[in-house]
């Protein structure tokens, strides 16, 4: 819930949980599954989430040009995600010792420290001025200043370690430095995929791919639009390697105007399309970003502690148990139409 990306989550949560988690007899293709979905369901029910915040941002009302509220977006659909998370809890309580083996307790000394616990301070303050304000820059600010002073006081690190300069090599090291040398080959690719999705929509493929769509008969109605928002939001975010917010961002201009035609409510269309990025679509074993890079961090890990076992990408993608439930909550929702009366309720009290 505090990462703020998925895919930041991800490279935090598998090194620190995937030791002990082996140690203690997890079996390692069902304890990869549940930090992924971990991952995604603390990000769907964040109010600092880049996903959320960014959907909301491209939907808006017709005629008004009124942005989805973040907050409706997230009151609406919690009970069906909570619901998702729960049923996932009971089948990991279930499968998760399948084929696991108890390690060397003794070894868990090395991958546990008790102070660190204080780091959920700044967490927690993240989550409530986002809550309050939904101003998720204002919420950044105030948790990243708030961690620094919490590491400080509790002892977890001292100034040097913030902020150092080797003056016999002339470099910079410390938290933030190594924070952005960790995440650069990530940021770079990020801004040569942002450069495909501009000639995308600069090109005007995806205008044409709109018109041709908003053509036909099938999306005169409300399921057959929101169909369509589904197999898109789908159908580019495999695509693009399960890669949530680039896909929204290319998609999100092409579902705006099909939800206007259509008056699918904005908040309807940000949780079809939230939900659908990161269903089984984000997991897909040949190409996602987030089971590729699991199985790239565990190799890493498993060179350095021969304990620990490897797993394949496929073993991933059917132990990702929150992902696949959210894809059959996703086809409810379409099928059904349920929660479309309420969308449409806000949107109709906003406007009053």
């Amino acid at each position: 819930m505090g990462a703020g990306a998925p895919i930041a989550a991800l490279f935090a949560v598998l090194p620190i949980f995937y030791p002990p988690g082996i140690l203690m007899g997890a079996s390692p293709a069902m304890l990869t599954g549940a930090l992924i979905s971990g991952i995604f369901f603390g990000d769907a029910l964040s109010p600092s989430s880049q996903v959320i915040n960014t959907t909301v941002m491209t939907q808006h009302e017709q005629g008004t040009g009124r942005p989805a509220g973040m907050l409706s977006v997230l009151r609406q659909r919690t009970p069906y995600i909570l619901a998702a998370g729960a049923v996932t809890v009971v089948l990991y309580l279930i499968f998760g010792a399948g084929g696991g083996v108890m390690g060397d307790m003794t070894q868990l000394s090395q991958f546990s420290d008790a102070r660190g616990l204080w780091m959920l301070v700044p967490v927690a303050v993240l989550l409530c001025i986002c809550f309050k304000t939904g101003n998720l820059f204002e919420g950044l600010s105030f948790a990243i200043v708030t961690g620094l002073a919490v590491g400080l006081i509790a002892g977890l690190f001292t100034f040097s370690d913030i902020v150092s300069i080797n003056y016999e090599t002339a470099g910079l090291n410390g938290i933030i430095f190594e924070g952005i040398y960790g995440i650069l080959d990530v940021a770079v690719s990020t801004i040569l995929l942002y450069g495909l999705i501009a000639v995308a929509v600069d090109g005007g493929m995806l205008e044409k791919c709109c018109s041709l769509i908003l053509s036909g008969k099938f999306t005169k109605t409300k399921r057959g639009a929101e169909t369509v928002l589904t197999l898109g939001i789908v159908i580019i975010n495999i695509l693009l390697a399960g890669c949530v917010l680039p896909s929204i961002l290319m998609f999100g201009d092409m579902a705006d105007r099909i939800g206007q035609e259509s008056s699918i409510s904005p908040e309807r269309r940000s949780i079809l399309l939230t939900a659908n990025a990161t269903n089984f679509s984000s997991i897909i074993p040949i190409n996602s970003a987030f089971v590729m890079g699991s199985v790239t961090i565990i190799n890493e890990m498993v060179q350095k502690h021969s304990y620990l076992p490897a797993v394949t990408p496929f073993q991933i993608f059917c132990s990702s148990f929150y992902c696949l439930l959210l894809t059959g909550i996703c086809i409810f929702w379409v099928a059904t139409g349920v929660g479309r009366e309420a969308s449409d309720k806000t949107v109709k009290a906003t406007i009053q």
